[in-house]
């Protein structure tokens, strides 16, 4: 996902080279390295009876510096081709030589998440290693990219794609989790 967006931020330094704009004046001034992204934890929203929200929070690490912003990421995820999480119009914003805190906002659907569970655990049962998952993501946006001095848009555009990815099943904490509610039902077990 963030690599299409250095790709069209790429895309857009091409395509503007033949002009004398802000943006392009500032994205040639700077020697660009890739950005990283690191998940950092996550926390439920407040749910309602068709759904629950959850927050998933990412540091930015943006070693350029130039800075990045007004560009948005929509997804959905899809496992055996039953959608069970989604997210709209996410911003994505990366601050100059510096960390950035990004939230990014999952909707769960009760309903959706029922459907697409019993496929997933059959693949569990069956033993599988890894869980295919579709994920169809659009990035949009009309980009602004900045300095300490000045800043510059570049063109509007939006960019969809679909990907399969080969999620792994975390085997070693089902094990775990298994493991618990063993040890509770047999506590439980010892009240009747």
């Amino acid at each position: 996902m963030f690599k299409r967006m250095v790709l069209l931020v790429s895309l857009a330094v091409f395509l503007n080279s033949f002009t004398g704009c802000t943006a392009m004046k500032i994205i040639k001034s700077a020697d660009l390295v890739k950005p990283t992204f690191e998940y950092v934890d996550h926390s439920l929203g407040d749910p309602t009876s068709q759904m629950v929200p959850i927050h998933l929070n990412f540091i930015a690490h943006n070693p350029n510096n130039i800075g990045l912003k007004n560009v948005f990421v929509s997804y959905e995820l899809y496992s055996e081709g039953k959608p069970f999480l989604k997210g709209s119009d996410i911003p994505v914003f990366l601050v100059p030589n510096g960390d950035t805190d990004l939230v990014v906002t999952a909707e769960i659907n009760y309903k959706d998440l029922f459907r697409a569970v019993g496929p997933l655990a059959k693949r569990i049962l069956r033993g599988a290693k890894t869980v295919p998952v579709e994920a169809k993501v659009r990035v949009h946006g009309a980009p602004i990219v900045y300095n300490e001095t000045e800043e510059g848009r570049l063109f509007s555009f939006s960019l969809s794609t679909t990907r399969v990815v080969d999620v792994p099943i975390p085997r070693e904490k089902i094990r775990e989790a298994r493991g618990k509610v063993k040890k509770k039902l047999r506590n439980f077990k010892k009240y009747f």
